[in-house]
Order: C-alpha cells, then sequence, then structure tokens
C-alpha cells in the first residue's frame, strides 16, 4: 500500500565568511517567510534558499536560478554582502502528506519495515528512527575540502553530536587508510569511542595498496586496550584471521572480539557466498567466542547481508560508505533509507533491529 512520499528538492550553497566575521559566533538565521536561511559550516557559511521544489527521484542538481534568487534576499536583508559561491549541491527531501517520519512495521504486509519520510530532518529525529533501526554509527571525517580527515577534533565533534541526539547508541570510529596518513589514523582514540575499526592485515584495494603492517596493527590495538575501545576486526582476507588471533594472543584484545567479513572490494575478497563458509568455518574454529557480521560492497549489500543472516549472523552493516544506491536506477537517498532495507531484510529473517543497549550488551562492550 503507497504512504505517497513525495520528493522535494532543496538547493544548499557555501560562502566564505567576511573576514571581520568570525563564522562560528553566527547563528542559525532564518526569515520568517521562509525565503532563506544560513548557519555556520566550518570556517565557512551554509546557505540555502529553503526551496521545496517538487521533483522525480533522481541525483538531484542544485538550480542557479535558486541560488540566485537566495542570494538577493540575503543581501537585502544582512551585510554579508555575498558576490562569491565555494561550492552548491543539492538533494531530496523526502515527505509524506503529514511531513512526518514513517517508521515501523506495515498493518498489512507481514515483515515488511517502513523506514521513510524523514524529510532532511535526520539529526532531530534520529533518536526516533535509531530505536527503529541503527544501533551503531561508523563515524569518518572530512576537512573542509572533503578530503579524508583524522582530526581528532572533528571526530570529538561527531561523536558528540550522536551522543547528544541518539543517547545509547554505539559509537565507532574508523582507522581506515583510504586518503589518511597513517601516522595520525588512531590519533581519535584518546576520546574514547565505545568501538573503532581494526584492519589486521594488508590487502589490495581498486588504486592502492591499504597497508597494514604487524606493528602499525599491534600500536592500534594497544592504543585500544589503553582506552577501553572495542575493536570491530576488518577482515579482508582469510589471513586477517589470524593476524586478531595473534593480537588475543598478545593479551591486546579479548577472546571475544566483534569481526566483519568485507567482501567485494576489488581485488580483495570476491562476493561469493561459498567464501564466505570458508571464512566463517575458519573464524569459528580459531577464534569460536567472536561475534561477527559481514560487509558486501556496491551491488553486493543486501545479498551479503542476506547470506550473513541466513547465517546467524549478530549484526549486519549498511549505509553509503558501502554501497550508494538503492537500486541500479536510483541512489539512495539517504543512510536511513538503506538502514529501513537492511531492517526490512532482518524482519524478513524472523527477527527485529536491536536497541543500542541491546546491541552494546550482544557485542560485550564497556558500561556508558
Amino acid at each position: 500500500r503507497p504512504v505517497g512520499i513525495h520528493p522535494l528538492r532543496r538547493t544548499v550553497f557555501t560562502i566564505g565568511a567576511p573576514t571581520e566575521l568570525d563564522p562560528l559566533s553566527i547563528p542559525l538565521v532564518a526569515d520568517v517567510a521562509g525565503t532563506f536561511y544560513f548557519k555556520p559550516e566550518g570556517p565557512q557559511i551554509l546557505c540555502s534558499p529553503a526551496d521545496e521544489v517538487p521533483s522525480a527521484p533522481c541525483d538531484a542538481r542544485p538550480d542557479e536560478i535558486d541560488i540566485a534568487k537566495a542570494i538577493d534576499v540575503i543581501n537585502a536583508a544582512t551585510t554579508l554582502d555575498i558576490r562569491h559561491v565555494r561550492s552548491s549541491w543539492a538533494g531530496l527531501r523526502n515527505f509524506v502528506a503529514d511531513r512526518s517520519p514513517v517508521a515501523g512495521f506495515d498493518d498489512e504486509l507481514d515483515g515488511f519495515f517502513w523506514f521513510v519520510g524523514q524529510g532532511g530532518y535526520g539529526i532531530q529525529i534520529s533518536p526516533a528512527l535509531a530505536q527503529a533501526g541503527a544501533s551503531l554509527v561508523h563515524i569518518h571525517v572530512r576537512n573542509d575540502d572533503e578530503s579524508p580527515s583524522s582530526d581528532p577534533e572533528r571526530f570529538a565533534a561527531v561523536q558528540e553530536g550522536v551522543r547528544k541526539h541518539c543517547p545509547g547508541m554505539i559509537v565507532q570510529f574508523s582507522t581506515g587508510g583510504r586518503g589518511r596518513d597513517p601516522a595520525s589514523r588512531g590519533n581519535a582514540l584518546s576520546h574514547r569511542p565505545d568501538m573503532a575499526s581494526l584492519s589486521t592485515g594488508s590487502v589490495n584495494f581498486p588504486s592502492i595498496v591499504y597497508e597494514n603492517s604487524a606493528a602499525f596493527v599491534v600500536d592500534l590495538a594497544t592504543r585500544m586496550k589503553q582506552h577501553e575501545i572495542a575493536p570491530e576486526i576488518e577482515i579482508f582476507d582469510l589471513s586477517h584471521i589470524y593476524g586478531a588471533k595473534r593480537l588475543i594472543e598478545q593479551g591486546l584484545m579479548t577472546a571475544t572480539p566483534h569481526v566483519q567479513f568485507v567482501m567485494g572490494v576489488k581485488n580483495a575478497m570476491p562476493a561469493e557466498e561459498r567464501l564466505l563458509d570458508i571464512q566463517l568455518a575458519e573464524l569459528k574454529r580459531v577464534i569460536p567466542g567472536a561475534t561477527w557480521t559481514a560487509a558486501g560492497i556496491g551491488r553486493h549489500q543486501c545479498e551479503v547481508m542476506d547470506w550473513a543472516l541466513r547465517r546467524g549472523a549478530e549484526a549486519v552493516r549498511t549505509g553509503l560508505e558501502d554501497n550508494i544506491r538503492i537500486g541500479k536506477d536510483r541512489l539512495a537517498g539517504s543512510n536511513a533509507e538503506l538502514v529501513r532495507v537492511a531492517a526490512e531484510l532482518i524482519a524478513k529473517h524472523g527477527g527485529r533491529p536491536a536497541t543500542p543497549p541491546e546491541a552494546r550488551a550482544a557485542l560485550r562492550l564497556r558500561p556508558m
């Protein structure tokens, strides 16, 4: 039964702050007529015409006319004197008729879970939606130029926001190496997230070698133990299971780690069901106390989740880091939309999404 989802395009652009003005001192400013808003965004100012243009589902693009109109009204109402736009983008905000989010199991179709209509207010409504779907958030951060960042304060700011808006949600920092200086990949661990990713060996990626030397892995594991951070062991190759076993033998992590098999990365482990069985059998033999999940990259995301659920995995992973599409011809609107798909798969297998406290207990994490 259709719920009547209506995509509305929203245009956004950034400008440089006037030299005499600290952008962080600017509050969110919006006019009562709803023709614009702006707010600080790092060292820049993020602006929008607050537009809601009906649109077919698509990869939305900003409209230059809407940007020009916003600049006119902002310049008329303020002293910002906008003359140059640094960057611009657009997105689709999905609503139903009453503009409330739709989250929960369908009344008529057994096992179907709705997770739609957030309308671009993901942070504000995330506590309720987190209870309906996601219980753990895996965090990457970026610099102002959109390059991958290892800045501890950026990680801390995201962690603070998650804990404020989603109390109890498990926070996991990435220590991954794509585009990051190896020497700084563990710098944010001092902020003590609940978990952090830990790759226990090197692997070929499509265009780089994802390098994790034995000494580097030991250093990261040592820091995680020091700060009582539970590692999520990322397995890109069968040998990485033995790398995790060595860390247990060295007393750097418990005998009950959480393990994630990553499948479908070009040049690494292919997304083939029989290979998941081989890896899982070896994990159970070598680290029998581990909890586990499997992540499929790109088009393999849903099928790998399905394989994992059929084999009794304790968790599933989804999100835009691994896959940006809902189908061959449609981009995912948000991480929330991908979480909805994951929740539907869990229901198909007779389960439900865990609450954050349930997930915290299942993963044997330290108390809040």
